[in-house]
Formats: C-alpha cells, sequence, structure tokens
C-alpha cells in the first residue's frame, strides 16, 4: 500500500525491519537490478519525487499517481513479483504474485487501477468496488513469511496475523474490520456500524471488508444465484450453533460441546484449533501462499478441491453429481481436514446403511461457513422455514433438504432417531431454520 510515510513511526522504525527495507538482513530488502544508485531500502526504489534521478531504473508510467509512484498501484508492485522481467535482485528473487492473479479466478487489482487510497474508511472503500494489493498488503510495515494452509501454529496463537510464535507475515500493518459479536444472537447478521475498522490483528479482518456486512454492497460484488457471494460475518457468528472456527475456537467443554472428537479431524487438525481463512481458500502449487487466484472456483486449496460435486469443475454451479454417503469421497474437500464421513471415526449417523446415497447437501448446508442449526444442518422445518436459497442443495433454492428439525447428541455414536426428522422418517429433533 502506498502511504504517505510517518516521520518516527514507519519510516524510521517498523520500515526499516520490512521486506522492502530489510535493514541489517540479507534476507529482506528490495535491490535493483537495472542501476547500482540505490541502497537496499531505498524509498526511490518505488517513488521518484520528480522522475529525474536518470540512470536506467524503472521509468515512471500509468501516472500521475498521488503517492509519487513510478506506476499506478499493482503495476509498480508486479514490476518485482512477477515470473520474468523482474526489476529486483533481491535475495530471495520476490514472489511471483503476476501469475496468480491472472488465473480464472483472483484478486486481480489490475481491474480497478487507483481506486484505493491510504487512510480508506468503508464508506470510501465501498463506494467504488476494488480490490487493489494495498487493500491486503501494507508494502512499508509487511514482512516476509508465509501461513501455510494446515499449519497449526494457530492454536497457540490465537489465529493472530504475527506475534512471537508464529514468526512475521505479509499481512501485517493492514486495515480490517474487526466484529466483536456482542449483542449477536444465532444467526444475526451484523449491520456495519457494528464492525471496526482497524488495523489488523487477524487475517479474517481483512477479509470482512469486502466480504462481510462491514461492506453494505457485497452481495452485488460478485455472481447471482450458485455463484454468488454469502456474508461470511454472519456465517462466522460466534453465536450461531454451528461454524467452522475462524473467528473463535469451538466450545470444548461439557455435554454442550460444539467441537468434534480427535478422531473425526484428519491431517494435523485437533479440537480447540482456530482456521485461517487461507486454510481453504489460496493459491495452487507450491510458492505464494494466499488467494491470490487460483483455476479453481472459490480458489478451494488443498489437496481435495470439489464441492459439492464430485468434479470441482462444477464448484460454483447448479449442475453435476453430489457427494454421497457411501459414495466415492475422491477429491472430496471436506476431507482436507476431515475423515471419511462413514469410517468408524464418524458418527454413527453417516454410517447407517439406510442412509447410504444419501447426498451430502441433503442434510447440510451447501455455504459450510456457519448455520443456525448445529452440526450445519440444513433443518428446513419440511418447507415451512428459512433457509436462505443460497444453502439449498444446488446453491439457489433447488433440490430439497431431507433434514426437518434437528438435535445435536453429546455422544457422535449415540444418535438415534428421537435426535431428528426427515422428509421420509423420524420425529425427533428441536432445532431448525
Amino acid at each position: 500500500m502506498l502511504v504517505m510515510l510517518t516521520a518516527g513511526s514507519i519510516e524510521a522504525g517498523t520500515y526499516a525491519t520490512s521486506a522492502h527495507a530489510g535493514s541489517g538482513t540479507p534476507a529482506n530488502g528490495l535491490s535493483r537490478t537495472a542501476t547500482t544508485a540505490y541502497a537496499t531500502g531505498s524509498c526511490a526504489h518505488c517513488h521518484e519525487q520528480h522522475a529525474s534521478i536518470g540512470g536506467s531504473e524503472l521509468a515512471p508510467t500509468g501516472g500521475p499517481d498521488p503517492y509519487l509512484g513510478m506506476a499506478l498501484e499493482q503495476n509498480l508492485c508486479l514490476a518485482c513479483h512477477t515470473s520474468t522481467g523482474s526489476v529486483s535482485d533481491s535475495v530471495p528473487t520476490p514472489d511471483n504474485i503476476n501469475t496468480d492473479i491472472t488465473r480464472t479466478y483472483n484478486h486481480d487489482g489490475t481491474l480497478s487501477d487507483a481506486l484505493h487510497r491510504a487512510g480508506e474508511n468503508f464508506d470510501t472503500f465501498t463506494a467504488s468496488p476494488h480490490v487493489e494489493c494495498g487493500d491486503c498488503h501494507n508494502s512499508h510495515v509487511a514482512r516476509k513469511g508465509n501461513h501455510t494452509a494446515g499449519s497449526r501454529y494457530q492454536t497457540v496463537n490465537g489465529n493472530l496475523i504475527d506475534n512471537s510464535g508464529s514468526g512475521p507475515s505479509p499481512l501485517e500493518g493492514v486495515s480490517g474490520a474487526a466484529q466483536a459479536y456482542g449483542g449477536a444472537t444465532n444467526w444475526s447478521a451484523p449491520s456495519q456500524a457494528s464492525y471496526t475498522l482497524q488495523t489488523a490483528t487477524k487475517e479474517y479482518e481483512i477479509c470482512f471488508k469486502c466480504h462481510s456486512g462491514a461492506n453494505p454492497n457485497w452481495a452485488s460484488w460478485d455472481g447471482a444465484g450458485a455463484a454468488a457471494w454469502s456474508d461470511v460475518g454472519q456465517e462466522f457468528n460466534t453465536k450461531n450453533k454451528s461454524f467452522h472456527p475462524v473467528v473463535a475456537a469451538l466450545n470444548v467443554a461439557g455435554s454442550g460441546s460444539t467441537v468434534l472428537v480427535s478422531a473425526q479431524l484428519a491431517n494435523g487438525w485437533a479440537p480447540g484449533d482456530t482456521m485461517y481463512c487461507s486454510d481453504c481458500h489460496g493459491n495452487v502449487g507450491a510458492g505464494v501462499q494466499g488467494p491470490h487466484g487460483s483455476a479453481t472456483k472459490w480458489m478451494l486449496s488443498g489437496t481435495n478441491k470439489a464441492w459439492p460435486y464430485t468434479s470441482a469443475a462444477n464448484n460454483g454451479t447448479s449442475a453435476g453429481t453430489y457427494f454421497a454417503l457411501g459414495g466415492t469421497t475422491a477429491n472430496l474437500f471436506c476431507m482436507n481436514c476431515h475423515q471419511d464421513p462413514t469410517s468408524a471415526s464418524s458418527n454413527n449417523a453417516h454410517r447407517r446403511n439406510d442412509h447410504a446415497g444419501i447426498d451430502c447437501v441433503e442434510c447440510h448446508i451447501r455455504v459450510p461457513h456457519g448455520g443456525k442449526v448445529s452440526r450445519l444442518i440444513n433443518a428446513n422445518n419440511n418447507g415451512a422455514g428459512a433457509l436462505p436459497a443460497r444453502y439449498f442443495p444446488n446453491g439457489n433454492g433447488g433440490g430439497t433438504p431431507q433434514m426437518v428439525r434437528f438435535s445435536k447428541n453429546a455422544d457422535k455414536d449415540n444418535y438415534s432417531s428421537g435426535d431428528c426428522e426427515g422428509t421420509c422418517r423420524h420425529s425427533g429433533g428441536s432445532e431448525s431454520w
């Protein structure tokens, strides 16, 4: 982010230890291949007040830029963060972001030239839809370091962007939308006024700037129907009956526990862990991490990328073959963190022979961030409920939720007919939409 430096703070302090300056840190610091006129960390790598230094450095283009950058924001960043033709000879070389943001699904800053401004508030930000490098990164503060999806330092550090246990982060110093859920109730959507714009301390706060009610225009910023956005601030509401532990860890105490037991989790995940958005959404392959771009809809990451259809090519559509109990689990997105739903580690309801062949989204909500009913169940009160269209099996009000009511059992292996009511059998359960 191109912000005016404040004497005695960013310029003299934080910037000196950032990835672009790296004073006294050989592995950090920007340098320029085209000329030897600049010292490591020089402001003139990116800013040229009068285009008068001369030499063969990057020529100012695309201006005038309000921050005296040699190019408009993302073009300035991509002069170095590209696969070929980088003007930096930093060691190690800059991560290649240019390739990622040109993938089919991306956060592409090149589509919104010069819309980002330092000191944006919610009103000025949402008035001009954009995503530029500076919306997620503060170039004067950010340090080198990656969160590798699935790594569990988040348990120790409570999901923080940076502290002594997690190491440096490229997300340091950027703004985020914080939400405390103080007056929230089950499945309530926090108002814009309840979000606080501040320096982000957790990754999801950066995502909330666009993908939650902090942005009053979130519903019109992307596609419609099964490809539409949803309000993640509502979905990760910590007062919901169920949610993935992004904003907070799940309740691990007592018979009312919302957390899964260890046997139901896989790949190092454990009860009480918290998650990052980038544990599920991110780039493909090795190298730079984060949700810059992907060939997969929703930027689903990990070994398995398909949901709710058996082919990832159908993500975000209303057509395809659903994953079903007893069917294939190959490429099932849930299995990046969870065990096979029909294995002995899962609950006994999944293992019932008469449940074989039931599609996952006949019982569970299509968008699995969080929901009004325990265990992400879509219990729709036999069609008389308020299950939003986006959470139906086909993501657009289509398909038939099989669940009418549901009650979470304290023992995963003790579910019985008294815990649920379906469209075909049983008469139990107390929760529904």
